[in-house]
């Protein structure tokens, strides 16, 4: 009997006791909600008032016993944000509205960058947020090399430390070795196809795609330009504003370009080319030249035209920038090198946007 009543004690204060931790989570709860929500409103009106877009947001819950909200956003940065001044900016605004600031920090990653914050009160964090600017990817690829091994080739490849996609026209005399010099510079190689243009042109190319060639004849042509070049890892077409517009040539020569497992850029030297979306239907990871750089050979008119370029292009989204191998495009794109923002503009190889 004695044994029973002691049983009996026992389970109701366990009750007792689990009510009143009960009692006390549900008060303790309901302060920290109460003093969360103040904390999200005040944050709420710092993210309306930067005006960035918010990307993805969401509240967790988190906890065993104390089972609490977390808030947590991503935003997006616009582009012509000063980026030097935004963390502490940042930093004012949440604070100046009693938010305390507990983290604060910035990420310069491959293809973004980041400024992550921990927000909440005293010692408590309620809210991450992350900031976002995606990058601005640039592939410069560079025309017409293969004709010498003198200055302009000492410009790209021995002044530039950056990345560059070098199309050599198979045939010439020093194809093969500024392949091989561009090759051990880490730049990449691109075959620059000669195409027969609308009109009149120059001749003197050793493997040209003429119109009304047989398709056997195209073929093998372009696999002997394709062996001329080492180490090249795509193919762009030189001229081609005729051949570009032609699906029985244009298949034929892209035919090859799978097969050796090359990338193609179709250059756009026509605008009722069929040469992208024909490699897009073939399964080619392809791309299109978006600009011409360097139609006039000054460097302000150059520098002019990337930024103007850069100016039209989401974050995020790749592009090729085509230009020529001269001496000024030279000095122009290492003036744009050394003042190039790399917290928002990647420049990479051609490779890395294609699709």
């Amino acid at each position: 009997m004695k044994k029973s009543r002691l049983v009996l004690y026992s389970l109701l204060l366990c009750v007792l006791l689990g009510i009143g931790v009960g009692l006390w989570i549900q008060s303790q709860t309901g302060k920290y909600l109460e003093r969360w929500k103040r904390i999200d409103a005040k944050i709420g009106a710092g993210i309306r008032e930067l005006a960035f877009p918010v990307l993805e947001e969401e509240t967790k819950r988190v906890g065993f016993l104390f089972s609490m909200p977390q808030g947590q956003k991503i935003l997006e940065i616009p582009f012509n944000i000063s980026l030097d001044r935004l963390p502490q900016r940042l930093r004012q605004m949440f604070s100046q509205r009693g938010v305390k600031v507990h983290k604060i920090k910035t990420r310069n990653l491959k293809n973004r960058y980041e400024v992550l914050m921990r927000l909440g009160w005293e010692k408590k964090i309620t809210h991450t947020l992350e900031f976002i600017l995606k990058k601005k990817k640039v592939a410069l690829l560079i025309d017409d090399f293969g004709y010498s091994n003198g200055p302009v080739v000492e410009a790209f490849l021995d002044e530039l430390s950056i990345p560059l996609t070098i199309s050599i026209i198979p045939g010439t005399p020093y194809a093969n070795l500024v392949a091989e010099k561009a090759h051990k510079r880490k730049q990449e190689i691109f075959v620059h196809l000669p195409m027969q243009p609308q009109g009149e042109f120059k001749g003197g190319y050793r493997w040209i795609i003429l119109d009304g060639m047989p398709e056997t004849k195209i073929k093998e042509l372009v696999r002997k330009a394709i062996k001329d070049v080492p180490h090249a890892r795509g193919l762009n077409n030189h001229m081609g504003s005729l051949i570009t517009t032609q699906e029985q040539p244009m298949r034929a020569i892209l035919e090859v370009v799978k097969r050796e497992n090359l990338y193609f850029v179709d250059s756009r030297t026509a605008h009722d080319s069929v040469a992208l979306s024909l490699a897009r239907e073939l399964g080619v990871k392809s791309a299109r030249n978006d600009c011409f750089l360097d139609n006039h050979q000054e460097i302000e008119y150059i520098k002019e035209r990337f930024y103007s370029h850069l100016e039209s292009l989401k974050g995020g989204r790749g592009s090729v920038a085509l230009c020529h191998s001269t001496l000024t495009t030279a000095r122009a794109i290492k003036e744009i090198a050394s003042h190039l923002e790399k917290r928002k503009i990647d420049l990479v190889f051609v490779s890395e946007v294609v699709e």
